[in-house]
């Protein structure tokens, strides 16, 4: 079970991610992007690790239950030690965190440690936790789909790791892992004439809980329960999915979570109403993305156009 009591009374349950990457990969921007909430940092030092691990935590509250009960969801960050050191550091965390999943960010101008991204997929493997190998700040450079081919190489090589689909860019190992890349921020480069809106969150999300299952997809969805612009633009696509049949215990857990959001939705839907988009062309990396739009109307009667890119197609 991923969420537990924790000793401070204030706090109902606790959520735990892995979150690794070298530093300047967008790690923050990304934290901000996916969970729409303030994040505070603090350094933790594991009881078996000589070493501190970087702790990101929020704190949110939920409503589904009877009364309103406050969560927690934390980020552990493991730096680039030895290989001991990064197997020590994984084991510790998932067997006492109990982890919803291992994120791994790589940008196109920091390459990712292949040797340490390894030993953290073997480590998962071990533990059986499911792993999002990503491409941050993709707009910054072509050499992204380098990035995407060295995960694809490193997966590929593991036993039993097979690509099973691709869909929304997001490239499918079962439910073991998935490889994308993403821009948390608006990127704008002037001397290269480049200017990119953020892309990528919103599939990666919904790819990463389409992949978990039982009380692991629970905690997931509290992680994201604070992104609005999610469940705004994938409300269609989070019902299909739920018409799935789950253990009645687990049901009821993710109803109560969902019926909570669903409220959330019915207050977005009155405050941002959103008419028929315009259907996008398949891009592809040399074709990096074709703009669409969709008008919406806001609070004030007026009417505003929101201008939106196509996602890319890996190759």
């Amino acid at each position: 079970f991923n969420s537990t009591m924790t000793n401070d009374v204030n706090i109902a349950y606790e959520y735990n991610v892995i979150l690794c990457g070298s530093p300047g990969v967008g790690k923050s921007s990304f934290l901000n992007a996916l969970c729409n909430k303030p994040i505070n940092q603090i350094n933790v030092k594991l009881e078996l690790c000589t070493k501190e691990v970087t702790c990101c935590t929020f704190e949110a509250d939920s409503y589904a239950e009877p009364r309103a009960t406050t969560y927690q969801v934390n980020f552990w960050g493991i730096d680039s030690w030895s290989e001991y050191e990064v197997k020590l550091s994984l084991k510790q965390l998932i067997q006492t965190k109990n982890p919803i999943c291992l994120i791994y960010c790589a940008s196109p101008d920091s390459y990712a440690n292949l040797t340490r991204l390894e030993w953290l997929i073997e480590g998962c493997i071990e533990e059986d936790l499911f792993c999002a190998l990503i491409c941050t700040n993709m707009w910054m450079s072509i050499k992204r789909s380098d990035v995407i081919n060295d995960f694809k190489i490193l997966l590929t090589s593991k036993e039993n790791f097979q690509q099973t689909k691709e869909e929304d860019g997001i490239i499918y190992y079962g439910d073991k892992a998935l490889i994308t890349m993403v821009n948390s921020e608006n990127y704008m480069d002037e001397a290269s004439g480049i200017n990119e809106m953020a892309c990528g969150i919103n599939e990666l999300i919904y790819g990463i809980l389409s992949s978990l299952k039982d009380v692991k997809l629970l905690g997931w969805l509290y992680t994201i329960a604070e992104n609005e612009t999610f469940w705004l633009l994938m409300k269609n696509r989070i019902n299909n999915l739920f018409n799935k049949t789950y253990e009645d215990t687990i049901w009821s857990l993710i109803s109560d979570i969902t019926l909570d959001l669903k409220e959330r939705h019915i207050v977005l839907i009155k405050k941002l109403p959103v008419v028929d988009e315009q259907v996008p062309l398949k891009p592809t990396i040399e074709q990096p993305g074709v703009m669409m739009t969709t008008t919406v109307a806001t609070t004030n009667g007026n009417q505003s156009v929101v201008t939106k890119k196509g996602f890319c197609t890996l190759i």
